[in-house]
């Protein structure tokens, strides 16, 4: 329902600032829900939450390119939350056929340095963890929606600036849904420390009382200079991300009776048309089959994988971006709109023929 596209009225009303836009919001599904509900089955309330609010509200490099104060973005947070469950409760009583309802979150996997006990358990900590510094820690988007509350740590670990939802709220909030979706595209490598001072960024030191350390704290790792990425720095290559998200998400949340579906997944690299006329990406098929194996293996284990959404068909406008990272299966040249399937195109095909098998 939400990719980013805020209309302008509203955001002269305030935006995801104003409370009342959980209402708007609820309006709009009702809307859409019996104008196609009939057609689609499966829905997405919100694509990537903490996106929008930390890069659009807070960090300011993304539309409407606001700086909101950490008080005030936590606020658009919450509202946000809000949104969703009202529009959740929207669908479900406006679509004339029972529906599939889930969000897309975004953010990094943490995946254990090596498959130990304490490096699991610590990547595990990791991507739950809050730090009180920033609004990306997936605990504070998925807690409230799969949970019914935030995290524990929150008020802590936030202080003064920490918000006080109202019971009727979370409740609003915490709408049963069909399935946990996921948007992964990279992850950090995380084994267990010797204490809280090497958290490598995201763990609260405080929690402890006084500012005690806590034990075997998780250490995020570095990756060196030359590790593969893609045309965004941030989408380093991360294989094992989203078998360790499926888990993790799974335990947490699922508990075995909610199909985890990666709602966006993909590589942008700088693709062109070779002198045979071919579309050759061999590192987009590389890094497809890696991330692939590390779902299938969560199949394999038991975890009920629901589903996988490749971003993207064609090569596309991303964002604040625009035309150069492409991410598509099928390149686009924007001048003149030609379409021509890159090679990764036909691999996936054969996935998707296989349903798997050739993994």
């Amino acid at each position: 329902l939400y990719h980013w596209d805020l209309p302008l009225a509203l955001h002269y009303r305030g935006g995801w600032l104003n409370r009342d836009i959980a209402s708007w919001f609820a309006d709009y599904a009702t809307i859409v829900g019996r104008a196609i509900g009939d057609r689609v089955k499966w829905w997405l309330t919100l694509n990537e939450p903490s996106v929008f609010i930390v890069c659009g509200y807070h960090g300011g490099h993304h539309a409407p390119g606001l700086k909101l104060s950490v008080t005030e973005a936590l606020r658009c947070a919450h509202h946000t939350l809000l949104a969703h469950g009202r529009a959740t409760q929207a669908l479900r009583a406006g679509c004339p056929r029972p529906v599939k309802i889930g969000m897309a979150p975004a953010g990094y996997a943490k995946i254990p340095d090596t498959e130990i006990p304490a490096n699991i358990e610590a990547a595990r900590r990791s991507l739950f963890a809050v730090s009180g510094k920033s609004l990306w820690d997936v605990a504070l988007w998925m807690d409230p929606v799969f949970l019914g509350k935030y995290p524990d740590e929150a008020a802590a670990a936030f202080g003064t600036t920490w918000h006080h939802p109202s019971a009727e709220d979370l409740q609003t909030i915490h709408q049963p849904l069909d399935f946990i979706g996921f948007n992964c595209y990279s992850g950090v490598r995380v084994r267990a420390g010797g204490d809280s001072s090497n958290t490598g960024s995201t763990r609260a030191t405080s929690l402890g009382g006084g500012g005690a350390a806590v034990p075997s704290a998780p250490e995020d790792l570095p990756y060196p200079q030359d590790h593969p990425t893609g045309q965004l720095s941030w989408l380093m290559l991360a294989p094992e991300a989203l078998y360790w998200k499926a888990r993790f998400y799974n335990e947490r949340y699922g508990h075995g009776k909610l199909p985890l579906i990666v709602t966006e997944n993909g590589l942008c690299s700088s693709d062109w048309v070779a002198l045979d006329g071919e579309i050759h990406d061999p590192a987009r098929i590389d890094y497809l089959h890696r991330y692939l194996r590390g779902f299938k293996r969560a199949a394999m284990e038991g975890i009920p994988v629901g589903g996988y959404f490749l971003w993207s068909l064609m090569d596309n406008f991303e964002w604040a971006e625009g035309y150069r990272p492409r991410f598509g299966l099928v390149h686009v040249d924007f001048a003149t709109q030609k379409r021509t399937l890159k090679q990764s195109a036909f691999w996936y095909r054969s996935v998707i023929e296989s349903n798997g098998a050739n993994l």
